[in-house]
């Protein structure tokens, strides 16, 4: 029997590593580095639009590095290249303290989110894929949760430096940070249960003996990228991820703004909403785990629909933009817990890596996409209220497109199979 039910079983240890990997370095440099951009632009004498540029680049070395890498993930030492990825992160995000020129960030900058691509994203997910047939979602959202209570910590802590050490001193302790503790976290990843002579985790052990049964019944693996990319089902799947990322960034880039515009203090709101987001980081994997995968995509994107609406009427009761911080906390789960499953429930896991590289990088093309639309309807309106209208709309149309790719992907199953999707 596999050993997936007893207190040593190593996928847990797995996730407490990708936790303190993302706590450390998703929570650092993601959720700091816009807290660098006054005091480098008054030294370095640049704008603060040349600073933002290096949003840019993160999204298009993030892309690069989880295309080229992902077949080096799937047929090779994934925990010698999370290794020298933690080295390229940390030490990328250091160096920039060094930095006289802001051409200096953009090219450190894009080293760092090299180096973040193959340590975090893509290679967590296909541990958290190879070492979990079921509780997938619960894993998942616990190895990325690191990342929102790594933001708790870090942000008061990285001001503090700034304002004591200078900008320069808290970005090389930053880097230090994310080398040691990420690297030392990295020795203790194994690529597969197999390893460790496990079995991925199921629930089979309680489970009914005809559930049993079936379980042990040869499983669909899945299809190869060239299969995926060539099927309608991988690019409607890309017309929801691409809404995912634009509700990921769309919203929240623009909200303080909208705030202050409407004369609210968002300062409770955002607190309220960072509260809520590690909450939903952890219930949103067993929301999917429970619901199945679209259940929890319909979960997600009903609470994403429901607080733009707040958002719209917060302007007349400060009641509403709260209970938008609280909406928005649960659904945007779907940005962290959509693109992995939604990858692997409806391509399988035969090349999971390769395909979640393709479509990972049409999520960060949404993440682009959003700010610029939110910004660009609010600049041609005069006002947000547009700007919501449309993403109540997204909403919709992310579930439907991910519905839609759901049905279509049938098509691949085996004769008889099923699954939890």
């Amino acid at each position: 029997m596999a050993q997936t039910k007893t207190k040593n079983f190593y996928g847990w240890k797995i996730v407490v590593c990708c936790f303190l990997i993302s706590m450390f370095a998703m929570g650092i440099i993601s959720n700091t580095i816009s807290f660098y951009m006054k005091p480098v632009c008054e030294t370095l004498g640049c704008s603060y639009v040349q600073f933002s540029f290096i949003n840019v680049v993160s999204c298009i070395t993030s892309m690069l590095a989880a295309i080229l890498l992902a077949p080096k993930i799937e047929g090779g030492n994934v925990r010698m290249i999370m290794l020298v990825s933690a080295a390229a992160a940390g030490l990328g995000f250091g160096l920039q303290g060094v930095a006289t020129h802001i051409w200096h960030f953009y090219v450190l900058f894009g080293i760092t989110n090299l180096g973040i691509g193959g340590l975090t994203s893509l290679p967590i997910n296909y541990l958290i894929t190879n070492w979990f047939k079921d509780k997938k979602g619960l894993a998942t959202s616990l190895a990325f949760s690191g990342a929102g209570i790594g933001g708790i910590f870090w942000s008061p802590a990285v001001s503090a430096m700034i304002g004591k050490l200078g900008w320069r001193n808290s970005l090389f302790l930053s880097g230090a940070a994310v080398v040691i503790v990420s690297v030392l976290a990295c020795l203790f990843i194994r690529k597969t249960p197999a390893e460790m002579g496990q079995e991925p985790y199921t629930n089979r052990d309680s489970q009914p003996k005809e559930t049993q049964k079936a379980a042990r019944a040869p499983a669909w693996e899945g299809v190869t990228r060239k299969t995926a990319v060539a099927s309608p089902a991988f690019w409607v799947f890309v017309l929801s991820l691409i809404c995912m990322g634009m509700l990921a960034a769309g919203v929240m880039t623009q909200v303080p703004t909208y705030f202050s515009e409407i004369g609210l203090s968002y300062a409770g709101i955002m607190a309220l909403f960072s509260g809520v987001s590690i909450l939903g980081n952890i219930l949103g994997g067993m929301i999917f785990d429970k619901l199945g995968l679209m259940g929890g995509m319909a979960f997600t994107c009903i609470c994403n629909a429901l607080a733009l609406v707040c958002l719209l009427i917060s302007g007349k009761n400060t009641f509403f933009a709260y209970l938008f911080a609280a909406a928005i906390g649960m659904g945007m789960v779907i940005s962290m817990l959509g693109p992995p499953l939604m990858t692997s429930g409806l391509f399988g896991t035969k090349e999971y890596a390769r395909i979640y590289s393709i479509s990972n990088a049409f999520f960060l093309a949404g993440c682009m996409i959003g700010p610029m639309l939110s910004s660009g309807l609010r600049t041609a309106t005069g006002s947000y209220t547009a700007a919501w209208s449309v993403y109540i709309a997204i909403s919709i149309c992310c579930f439907v497109f991910a519905f839609i790719a759901h049905g279509l992907s049938r098509s691949f199953k085996n004769k008889g199979y099923t699954d939890n999707i």
